[in-house]
């Protein structure tokens, strides 16, 4: 069993939160990645920040199989992006700013394509592309 890590504070990483109640549980990364049907380096990159899109299915199946429901903190701004109705937020930002799908793109340095995506609700955003867009609406 793999020592305990440092009891997670406020601010820590989604990932490192994983982590600490995976190891507290006696669970290696591939016994979690089965659980909730995940390879062991996906369990790995989650662990260590490396997630590059963030799956809500992923997160639940995670939280609920440790059983942290009342434990987790989701201090990532871009966790909490995409908890909270995303597909809303990027409407409201190109209706106040009065841009279309495709002023937004360009905005963003991203293809056309992806911004429909995303207010369809067909797909999520990158992290680069949250970051992107939180500069956006901060320019406010």
């Amino acid at each position: 069993m793999s020592r305990l890590p440092s009891l997670p504070e406020k601010g820590t990483s989604f990932g490192s939160q994983i982590k600490y109640y995976r190891v507290l549980k006696g669970l290696t990364q591939a016994e979690l990645g089965k659980a909730v049907g995940r390879t062991e380096s996906g369990i790995k990159n989650i662990e260590n920040g490396e997630m590059k899109l963030v799956n809500l299915a992923l997160i639940d199946k995670l939280v609920s199989s440790l059983q942290i429901e009342d434990k987790i903190d989701y201090d990532d701004d871009y966790i909490k992006f995409i908890k909270n109705n995303p597909v809303a937020q990027i409407k409201a930002y190109r209706k106040k700013k009065n841009i279309t799908t495709f002023e937004l793109s360009k905005l963003l340095k991203i293809d056309h394509s992806a911004v429909k995506r995303w207010e369809q609700g067909k797909s999520m955003l990158s992290r680069t592309s949250f970051e992107r867009l939180m500069e956006l609406f901060n320019e406010d």
